[in-house]
């Protein structure tokens, strides 16, 4: 058990200190309550730093014998730092407020010394345009080998050095047109994002263009020909050309079969899948038959369908050399069934 005399001795000591008597795990509610010792806080009249956000530590000397308070003021964020080459001003208002809010009442003690505002500048770093550049071509190159091994990438726009803050790096590239991993739909202009992050936090984007020409051999129309044609293999040739277009089409690397030209289409022109629909179970203009049940009979009619459908759709026919039109269901390929109707 401590004596008497070390007991005063040890609380002696402690005084002396200058250190509180909380410790800087104590709760924050029980610290403000605490004896805060005057603090003196003099605002720098302009300061450089090398990070991205600024505190009161960077912009104000704090003079306290209380270490833990001290230390808790010097951490307090103050706003996000500005772009190398800029400027940020920082009024006493504003440094007031937050020091309120993170330490309430705690501006009463403190003695204010020096500027009224603070010019904050950053000491920064460059990343050289050539560098960000072949990154985003890099990104892009990935993309396009998945479909071909010809292409032709062409740099588009002025791209200059990035200047950024001081601190650990982190480039990160990904595609702008569509959805990330989209590979099979290429434009004749494709943007590339460029992600700068800075001891983890993003700092800037830069998107980078990039004209882009990529060569295969692709299906081509022999000859014209008119919307609602249903295609075959005799109607396309081979040709080595570009498949990048402005639309960002996907090109068909096989002929498709029970399709239909949703268009006219020219003499020469890129089979894409755009251009082509699915042949329907009853084509409107042809001659249908049409199945009746009359009870245990069933009894078989033609009509002319009105209009397109496929099974289990409800479609209107006429019947043949009449202006009498009915419903029917699409049961199968040109077949049809009506109740009552023949």
């Amino acid at each position: 058990m401590m004596s008497g005399k070390f007991l005063l001795v040890w609380i002696g000591v402690f005084a002396l200190s200058g250190v509180n008597a909380y410790s800087a795990n104590t709760p924050k509610e029980e610290r403000l309550s605490g004896p805060y010792k005057e603090v003196t806080l003099t605002l720098y009249k302009d300061v450089s730093i090398d990070h991205t956000m600024i505190t009161l530590g960077d912009i104000a000397q704090i003079v306290t014998a209380d270490l833990v308070l001290r230390n808790r003021l010097q951490a307090i964020q103050i706003a996000k730092a500005p772009r190398v080459g800029y400027f940020r001003n920082v009024n006493k208002t504003r440094v007031l407020a937050l020091m309120d809010k993170e330490l309430p009442d705690i501006y009463k003690r403190v003695k204010w010394a020096g500027a009224n505002s603070v010019k904050v500048g950053v000491i920064g770093q460059v990343i050289e345009r050539d560098r960000y550049v072949a990154l985003a071509k890099r990104e892009l190159e990935s993309v396009i080998k998945s479909i071909s091994t010809d292409y032709k990438l062409t740099e588009r726009g002025v791209y200059k050095d990035l200047n950024i803050p001081k601190g650990n790096v982190l480039i990160s590239t990904s595609i702008g047109n569509g959805k990330r991993g989209n590979t099979d739909r290429l434009t004749s202009s494709m943007k590339i994002w460029v992600d700068v992050i800075v001891d983890k936090t993003h700092y800037q984007s830069v998107p980078v263009w990039f004209d882009v020409k990529t060569y295969k051999n692709t299906f081509v129309f022999t000859k014209d020909l008119p919307q609602g044609y249903v295609v075959s293999e005799k109607d396309f040739d081979t040709r080595y050309t570009n498949i990048a277009n402005p639309q960002g089409v996907r090109q068909l690397d096989d002929i498709p079969e029970d399709m239909r030209l949703k268009q006219n289409v020219k003499a020469g022109a890129v089979l894409t899948e755009n251009l082509l629909q699915e042949v329907p179970d009853v084509t409107q203009g042809n001659t249908v038959k049409v199945v009746v049940e009359v009870g245990v009979v069933k009894l078989n009619a033609s009509a002319i369908a009105l209009e397109d459908g496929f099974i289990g759709d409800k479609i209107t026919v006429r019947k043949p050399q009449s202006d009498i039109s009915y419903k029917v269901t699409i049961v199968g390929k040109n077949t049809v069934a009506a109740d009552g109707e023949g």
